[in-house]
């Protein structure tokens, strides 16, 4: 493997209906990623999370649903196949040398009551930060793929 067929998957955990914007969504922490081959990543206080070092071809991310507090679920907030017909898992078809993103969103489940979930939930994090600019529909810059 060549250092310049590696790649870079990044993501975040999303906190939120699929009605919200992301850019207004805050993150989840300490939500566990996995893939195929065994490796795993916790997202961070932003609810971000990545995978370096990833080979081309297509893989497997899961979300550990054992990994979300009580009282929250995956949503599926974009159609299509890459998640198989689950929420918490997606494929992601990775080319060689290049930075791969894929998200989850997650939300309190119907009916749970705040009580359940704690009102100042300690794993989410507020949206990040963005100039102006960045909350525009700009496409994705040269060499990021949406997946």
């Amino acid at each position: 493997l060549l250092m310049s067929d590696a790649a870079t998957l990044i993501g975040r955990v999303f906190v939120g209906g699929c009605d919200i914007a992301e850019p207004v969504k805050p993150g989840m922490a300490g939500v566990r990623l996995l893939m195929e081959d065994g490796s795993f990543t916790v997202s961070d206080k932003d609810g971000l999370f990545h995978f370096e070092g990833v080979r081309p071809g297509v893989h497997v991310v899961q979300l550990d649903v054992a990994s979300l507090p009580e009282g929250y679920e995956v949503l599926s907030c974009i159609n299509n196949s890459r998640h198989a017909g689950r929420s918490f898992s997606q494929f992601v078809d990775v080319r060689g040398g290049g930075l791969w993103r894929t998200n989850f969103h997650v939300r309190r489940k119907p009916g749970a009551a705040a009580a359940d979930v704690g009102q100042a939930d300690p794993v989410l994090a507020r949206p990040l930060a963005l100039a102006p600019a960045a909350v525009s529909l700009a496409p994705m810059p040269a060499g990021v793929a949406e997946t």
